[in-house]
């Protein structure tokens, strides 16, 4: 841990940023645009509606910097400002360790790659997906969750794997598209099942437990009216494996989804107003659906149950965005089978946006 020097010098900060009397609402919507569930908002309609290889790189990226995100926040085991210190409120309820910073690391990786790719259409691209990046970091300390070396860490972090994905994903989406269909399935199960398998590895390393007053301080700070304390202090997990898990099986999900589309064709959304909304609305149902039916179906107790159920909600959640979702479009005639010579390019493995 960096020790209780670094943590007052940041909490100091952001007190200082809290007195400033800033209206919280328009921070708490910005900082959704960097939040997880948001991106998996995105990701399927750059998938459906933009360009299908472009969603697909997207996913990529967004898999890699929350896996390593975790990955580094589980090792380095560091508190948020409002676990450390009573006089911090927050406005957002965080159960995972501070550093680095999810919500700076993604916006670098996410809205960076966005930005790289569009990066043809001006330079207006790349000063608005700064100027999100910097308006996300900024919203973080305001809602008192983050010290400023968690906004540090994540930028730093994000800049790494963005310029690794970056130089990286054009070989790694090649190779994968001229592999059979069998290895195109059976790859991404296997590295799932060896990240989870790390997660559960580096969380049994941890030769330390956190204080017992984290929850309760964590609970309490929380700035929002008819908040159940005691509730949140059961939820209080920093060393869930929950991310790790949805991360892996989203891959596995993944891979399953574009083997199997190669033998039914894929596809491309009719540019009209019906078919449009067609997709946004039945495509997001569907994900709406399996994303609550298999906790519905198998009310299971305990951590290896519970793993179990959430691997094979996210699985099925990938497998019917990237799968049976466009099959479905395709029978109501929101969208046409690509022709064979089509085919090839759907992966864009030359990393052009069109």
């Amino acid at each position: 841990m960096l020790g209780e020097g670094i943590w007052k010098w940041g909490a100091d900060i952001v007190l200082e940023i809290q007195t400033w009397g800033l209206p919280i609402l328009p921070f708490e919507l910005v900082t959704y645009l960097g939040n997880e569930t948001f991106y998996f908002i995105l990701v399927p309609v750059f998938f459906w509606l933009v360009r299908p290889g472009t969603g697909i790189r997207l996913l990529g990226i967004l898999l890699f910097s929350s896996f390593s995100n975790s990955f580094f926040k589980l090792w380095l085991t560091e508190p948020r400002p409002y676990w450390v210190n009573s006089d911090v409120k927050a406005y957002v309820y965080e159960t995972s360790y501070g550093i680095p910073s999810g919500h700076s690391q993604n916006a670098v990786t996410i809205w960076g790659y966005l930005a790289y790719v569009f990066r043809a259409r001006g330079w207006w691209v790349m000063a608005g997906a700064v100027l999100l990046m910097a308006v996300i970091c900024f919203s973080r300390l305001v809602l008192g969750v983050h010290f400023p070396q968690d906004i540090i860490g994540g930028l730093v972090l994000g800049l790494v794997l963005l310029f690794v994905y970056i130089r990286t994903t054009d070989g790694v989406l090649t190779w994968y598209s001229r592999l059979d269909t069998t290895r195109k399935i059976l790859y991404p199960f296997i590295i799932s099942l060896i990240l989870i398998a790390m997660a559960v590895a580096l969380r049994s390393a941890l030769d330390s437990t956190d204080p017992e007053n984290w929850s309760s301080m964590a609970a309490m700070a929380i700035g929002l009216d008819g908040v159940d304390v005691e509730r949140l202090k059961t939820e209080f997990d920093p060393r869930s494996l929950d991310t790790f898990i949805s991360v892996a099986a989203t891959l596995a999900g993944l891979g399953l989804a574009l083997a199997l589309s190669e033998r039914s064709n894929h596809f491309e959304v009719h540019r009209r107003p019906l078919p449009i909304l067609g997709v946004i609305v039945v495509g997001f149902v569907g994900i709406g659906f399996f994303r609550a039916a298999p906790r519905l179906l198998f009310d299971v107790e305990g951590p290896w149950l519970e793993g179990l159920v959430r691997y094979v909600r996210y699985a099925l959640i990938m497998v019917w965005a990237a799968y049976w979702a466009p099959l479905v479009f395709k029978a109501f005639g929101w969208a046409r089978p690509l022709e064979e010579k089509e085919m090839t390019d759907f992966l864009d493995t030359a990393g052009k946006a069109k």
